[in-house]
């Protein structure tokens, strides 16, 4: 009887228990039924209230009880059965439920054959209620929970959830560690010793030693008796000034806990040039910055005494908690050893102490996989490791966890959104869940991944993956981009259409002008060779063409002048082109006939030797190429109004 007393003491002592009650989140105190899912997560029953646990607390989840199938007789009990790997039958006095654990959502589809199947076996008593064999019964005493007992699990990690009739869930954690409470007067008390406003050295090597006081720090040379700057301080005085420790690790590292922060410092000292600066880091994943004591353990580790518990710092940092059997209440100043048997020693405030073997307090596991515990979207829950979304639905708040009950402090994780996010986002804050929320995501595909660590093998586990797909709206959709590249188009060769009329219509009205111009300066030049004695021909055409053609006509019948057989013909073809050709430019330049026209020069240069010769008419008609002076006369009237002789005499009376 002794020795089963002793081995439940031992069982029991060691193990971290959790509670959760109403105020903690449960739905109510009194729980019926506790079941793992595949995943992980507890699926909790608190009459009749269904929640999931999230790594830290519980989340109620939602259920139609009118859906579910209603029991025709009152049955007995609660009760749990497994379908396959993924539906859970669930069953209470009234209903029964089906649970789908790939979605974590209630299924009502429920085949009436398929149910009145299950409610056979429930009936026929097959799993029922969990029952707890010895052992589990005599945690449950111990805990003095044997009269409010009403189910219990067993998760993945060994960890018990005991729920109770009025109390809510008790956690028993499978962890044993060896942390001792060593009373006043144990000869490991005298090994470590508390000092206030000390004033400490840390040797570098033989001949460098670090002095630092509350205030600053310097380097002394034992050798030399010289005094020398402490290089890391320039960097550790953004932090902080008071110096509470140092201590050298095995690597050479020089550890510097302060007042807010520790500090990593490599290269010291520097003795020749050319060497390497020295190096200094602020030590990131300390639950809290205040380091009172150093200590390295057999295997070279440096832990740290804080003023909020103890953190193991390398090779990673660990935060140590309630679950890990340590406090968290402050340690004393620089009041920290390693005792000859292989344990840490710590000097708590108030007097306490605690010994214990890093070994068995911090195991080495693998990093468990996390689970998106809740998934947000726009404030609504939504399952699924793959979403497709509108364009509205940006805001998304995702929930995980490693749901590590036994050790959720030791569990770091990092995540990030990709593409938008390149490096990686880290999270430890010790809860056991964290939250990453992301606000006005553009339309686009991303990719959420999380992975957790288990911080004391500093290994990074398999990432957990969830595709979210944010839709463009319908105006920015390839075909709505279509149509606006078309519209823009037909818009652009409307404006195209529109200036190329406009600038047809000034062209026409230019051109309009223009041959108004030209009819007005032919009617003048036709006014011009009608009226006037005189043949110029830049005063009876319109451009320089017709000048030079004008100017060859003149020419060629003006050395024909008194040929009396020089006609038309002969004259177009001294001009080079043909009848019809001449008959053409002078009809458009003078409005007369080439015949006409020979007649009118003939009779102007007639006009001319009548008004400034004393040649008689009949030797002017032979002189201008006309064969008799009779024809002459006629000729010339038609042109002036007068005969010859009446024109050569008002010619003389001017």
């Amino acid at each position: 009887m002794l020795c089963l007393a002793a081995w439940l003491l031992a069982m029991t002592a060691g193990a971290v228990h959790r509670h959760w009650t109403v105020a903690d989140g449960l739905p109510t105190s009194e729980v019926q039924q506790i079941v793992e899912l595949p995943n992980g997560q507890l699926l909790v029953n608190c009459e009749g209230v269904f929640c999931l646990s999230n790594g830290a607390g519980f989340d109620v989840i939602g259920c139609d009880y009118r859906r579910a199938y209603q029991l025709t007789d009152h049955a007995k009990g609660y009760g749990q059965l497994w379908q396959g790997d993924s539906l859970l039958w669930l069953h209470d006095f009234y209903r029964l439920f089906l649970f789908d654990a790939r979605c974590r959502a209630f299924r009502y589809d429920i085949d009436s054959l398929q149910a009145a199947s299950m409610v056979r076996r429930f009936t026929q008593g097959e799993l029922l209620r969990p029952v707890p064999d010895s052992t589990q019964w005599r945690c449950i005493d111990s805990l003095g929970l044997t009269r409010s007992y009403s189910t219990l699990a067993q998760d993945r990690q060994g960890g018990l959830w005991i729920g109770t009739r009025n109390d809510g869930i008790v956690y028993l954690s499978p962890r044993q560690p060896q942390v001792q409470e060593i009373e006043a007067g144990h000869p490991l008390i005298g090994i470590v010793r508390s000092y206030r406003r000390f004033v400490g050295t840390c040797p570098i090597d033989g001949q460098w030693t670090v002095v630092y006081t509350q205030n600053g720090a310097f380097m002394l040379d034992t050798r030399a008796d010289t005094l020398a700057a402490f290089a890391p301080a320039d960097v550790i005085s953004q932090y902080a000034t008071k110096y509470n420790c140092m201590l050298r690790d095995r690597e050479g590292r020089l550890w510097i806990g302060t007042q807010n922060g520790l500090f990593e410092a490599t290269g010291l000292p520097q003795r020749k040039e050319g060497e390497p600066e020295p190096t200094v880091r602020k030590t990131e994943g300390l639950r809290n910055n205040c380091i009172r004591s150093l200590v390295m353990d057999d295997e070279g580790h440096v832990w740290a005494g804080t003023s909020c518990g103890i953190a193991r710092i390398t090779p990673t940092v660990v935060n140590l908690g309630p679950e890990d059997g340590v406090p968290p209440v402050a340690t004393m100043e620089r009041a920290a050893c390693l005792a000859d048997d292989g344990r840490l020693v710590f000097v708590l405030s108030g007097g306490r102490t605690l010994a214990f073997r890093p070994a068995q307090l911090i195991a080495t596991a693998q990093p468990h996989p996390v689970v998106i515990t809740s998934l947000r979207v726009n404030g609504e829950e939504r399952q699924g490791s793959s979403l497709s979304l509108s364009h509205r639905e940006n805001h998304i708040a995702l929930r995980f966890s490693t749901l590590d009950y036994a050790s959720p402090s030791h569990n770091s994780y990092r995540y990030r959104l990709w593409p938008i996010e390149q490096q990686w986002n880290m999270s430890s804050d010790g809860s056991g869940q964290a939250t990453a929320t992301y606000t006005a995501l553009p339309p686009g595909s991303y990719r959420f991944e999380v992975q957790a660590s288990a911080l004391a093998a500093g290994a990074w586990g398999d990432s957990t993956v969830t595709e979210i797909e944010i839709r463009q709206p319908l105006w920015l959709t390839w075909w709505a981009k279509t149509a606006y590249a078309l519209t823009a188009l037909a818009l652009g060769l409307l404006l195209i259409h529109l200036y190329l009329k406009k600038w047809r219509q000034q062209i026409e009205r230019k051109n309009e002008e223009r041959v108004n111009h030209l009819f007005e300066l032919r009617d003048a030049a036709r006014r011009q060779f009608a009226q006037s004695v005189s043949v110029e021909p830049e005063k009876i055409t319109a451009n320089k063409e017709e000048e030079e053609l004008v100017e060859k006509m003149l020419k060629a019948i003006g050395e024909h002048m008194d040929d009396i057989d020089y006609t038309v013909d002969l004259l177009a073809g001294d001009m080079g082109m043909s009848r019809a050709s001449l008959y053409k430019k002078t009809q458009q330049m003078l409005g007369i006939t080439p015949n006409d026209f020979l007649r009118n020069v003939r009779l102007k240069h007639a006009a001319r030797l009548l008004a400034e010769t004393s040649h008689p008419v009949n030797q002017v008609s032979l002189m201008v190429g006309f064969q008799t002076s009779r024809y002459f006369s006629q000729c010339f009237r038609q042109m002036f109004g007068v005969t010859p002789t009446e024109y050569r005499q008002g010619r003389q009376g001017q």
